[in-house]
């Protein structure tokens, strides 16, 4: 009888053993999981730096679009992009630069720089002079869109990459969209930038 309840108690303490390894084994699993859907989300909060008066004023319905207006030029561009960074550097010849970045999976970005050149030629552009030493990895082509006239880089290569340069006065005005997964949708991307660009 003394034998029986022993091995009543013993079977009892495995039992309640077992079931306590199994909730902490789920407890874990969860806990994985949860963590796991929150390295996966998407990154909270942008980075804005220097003093430039950036303004996302909606002017299409459905606040489709979005107003950059800075000290030289001025553009509308998609909703789908945040501004990281828009500066005005106080001395050298980059006079503004705007960061933007599609919070999509495509990986879309988008960099603009105005650069100030005495030289009139867009060599003087250090970005420019870069892709044009280096033909194997960037197709030139030329570049015309409203009174813009200039050139087309095109890289097809993973990072994909389209850049137009063109002189707007004395500066020296570089577009330059980039996407990790193709070249797909990127020059009219580029296209669709400078179409709306002004100059201040």
């Amino acid at each position: 009888m003394k034998r029986m309840k022993y091995e009543d108690a013993h079977s009892k303490k495995g039992k309640q053993k077992i079931l306590f390894l199994s909730g902490a084994f789920f407890l874990l699993l969860a806990l994985f999981f949860a963590l796991w859907l929150y390295l996966s989300g998407p990154a909270i909060g942008t980075v804005q730096e220097g003093k430039l008066p950036a303004e996302d004023n909606p002017f299409a319905q459905g606040n489709e679009q979005k107003r950059y207006n800075g000290k030289y030029i001025s553009f509308s561009y998609s909703a789908a992009y945040v501004l990281k960074s828009n500066e005005t550097p106080v001395k050298g010849p980059v006079k503004e630069s705007i960061f933007l970045a599609e919070s999509g999976f495509s990986g879309k970005k988008i960099a603009i720089i105005v650069e100030e050149r005495a030289e009139n030629s867009l060599e003087a552009s250090p970005s420019f002079k870069i892709r044009l030493e280096k033909p194997e990895i960037y197709d030139k082509k030329p570049f015309i869109q409203r009174d813009f006239d200039g050139f087309l880089f095109e890289k097809n290569t993973q990072v994909f990459e389209e850049t137009a340069f063109f002189f707007a006065g004395r500066n020296i005005i570089s577009v330059s969209v980039t996407s990790s997964i193709s070249l797909e949708g990127i020059l009219e991307e580029l296209e669709r930038i400078v179409s709306g660009l002004i100059r201040q």
